[in-house]
């Protein structure tokens, strides 16, 4: 069944105008006619089934079935992800968020050089799209970027780590169920900024001997924690 993430509609039993954007892909790029079913979410935990009543250049109208609410997931995750160049930071956005990611917060660290600004519309889209091929019924929080130095004045979460080759542990699963991760960008974080972040409150982790990239170490990090490994 097809499934389709509503970031604007409101989620209720009955009748639903789809927005222009979601009407055309219906519509004109999938080609759904009137009667074929769908599943829906609206990103903040409500699912339900919908057919296609009306789908013409007028509009496209829903018949909304009454919908189920979905709890959160029992373990919160928030990546802290140095901004990575171009297509690797929409990888990340996709990929952790396909893996059960809570919250993404972009952070600009020394060595992280790539062009943030007017990506966060983009990220915002691969999101909503990764919740939709996923199946999740909780869209994750995106955050505006910020600079490394101030998401570390901020409160820590129960279990903050900071990942870096060589790090004073190795990874372990968690305990808690409530974590935040830093992730540095290509060439990794620098000495000073991992110790900013011990003294913030953060542990030194390690995945291993192996140089991961930037995308590779996200998805693996969030991996792990959200599948419990």
């Amino acid at each position: 069944m097809r499934r389709l993430v509503l970031s604007e509609a409101v989620l209720d039993a009955g009748p639903l105008k789809l927005p222009s954007d979601a009407a055309h892909y219906l519509r004109d790029v999938l080609r759904l006619e009137a009667g074929t079913k769908l599943e829906l979410t609206d990103g903040a935990g409500r699912v339900a089934i919908a057919s296609i009543d009306q789908s013409d250049k007028r509009a496209v109208v829903l018949a909304v079935e009454a919908p189920r609410f979905v709890p959160r997931p029992a373990r919160s995750l928030t990546l802290i992800q140095c901004v990575a160049k171009g297509e690797k930071m929409d990888q990340i956005v996709r990929q952790t968020t396909e893996l059960g990611v809570s919250r993404i917060v972009p952070v600009i660290s020394e060595r992280a050089v790539a062009r943030s600004m007017g990506r966060q519309d983009r990220w915002r889209q691969i999101v909503d799209d990764a919740v939709r091929v996923s199946g999740r019924a909780w869209r994750p929080e995106l955050r505006p970027v910020t600079a490394l130095v101030d998401l570390l004045a901020e409160p820590r979460a129960a279990a903050s780590w900071v990942f870096a080759l060589g790090g004073a542990e190795p990874y372990a699963t968690p305990r808690v169920d409530d974590l935040e991760v830093i992730v540095g960008p290509e060439g990794g974080l620098t000495p000073s900024e991992i110790e900013a972040a011990r003294a913030a409150g953060f542990r030194s982790v390690s995945l291993g001997e192996h140089t991961l990239r930037t995308e590779t170490a996200a998805a693996a990090v969030t991996a792990l924690v959200m599948l419990g490994a």
